[in-house]
C-alpha cells in the first residue's frame, strides 16, 4: 500500500488492512503532519524508498515498486514533508496517482 501523505483523509483506514506492506516518503513519517491527527495502528513500521531508481520523465528520481520499472515511486515535495506519488506507465502513457499534489484545478494545469 501506497501512502502518499499522513493527512487522516489519505492513512485513516490502514488498520483495514493489517497485513499490507506500507510504503511512503521518508520525512512522511513518523512526523503525521497535518491539521487533524491521524491514529494508526501500534507497530505500523511503513518503509520508505532508497531512490535507487534514477530519474524518470520530470522527477529527479524514482524508487521501483513490486520489482517492476513500470511501477515508480515518485517525490512529490511541496505538500508534506516526504510526500510522493505512484507513476505507473503503460506503454507511452503515464498516469500519475497523486493524493493532494496541489491545492486547486488552477494550479494543476
Amino acid at each position: 500500500m501506497v501512502v502518499t501523505h499522513f493527512h487522516l483523509d489519505h492513512s485513516g483506514r490502514i488498520g483495514a488492512f493489517p497485513r499490507a506492506r506500507v510504503v511512503t516518503g521518508r520525512g512522511n513519517w513518523p512526523s503525521h503532519v497535518g491539521a487533524v491527527p491521524c491514529t494508526l495502528p501500534e507497530g505500523l513500521e511503513p518503509d520508505a524508498p532508497d531512490w535507487t531508481g534514477g530519474p524518470i520523465g520530470v522527477f529527479e528520481r524514482s524508487q521501483t515498486l513490486l520489482g517492476r520499472s513500470e511501477i515508480r515511486l515518485v517525490p512529490l515535495p511541496g505538500h508534506t514533508p516526504g510526500h510522493v506519488g505512484l507513476l505507473l506507465q503503460d506503454g507511452d502513457r503515464s498516469f500519475l496517482v497523486a493524493g493532494d499534489a496541489t491545492y486547486s484545478e488552477e494550479e494543476t494545469l
